[in-house]
């Protein structure tokens, strides 16, 4: 997908926005690094966590098959 295409959101301090430009420069890099993976991600995200959290669905969207992924953490 293309990074524009990415929803990026967070359950952080209440009403404290996310650094979107770290965050989309950090999606550039991933992209161009072709190492973007939602198993790479939930790890990178975990900090403690004991293993990556995530799933996957694809859809017929429009004619186009298309891949749905969401990842998380905490316990």
């Amino acid at each position: 997908c293309d990074p524009v295409e990415v929803f990026v959101s967070s359950t952080g301090v209440i009403g404290v926005p996310l650094p979107i430009g770290k965050t989309v420069a950090g999606l550039a890099d991933a992209f161009a690094a072709g190492s973007c993976d939602w198993e790479g991600a939930a790890c990178a995200m975990g900090t403690t966590d004991t293993f990556p959290k995530g799933a996957t669905a694809n859809a017929i969207v429009g004619g186009e098959r298309v891949t749905l992924v969401g990842i998380i953490k905490g316990s």
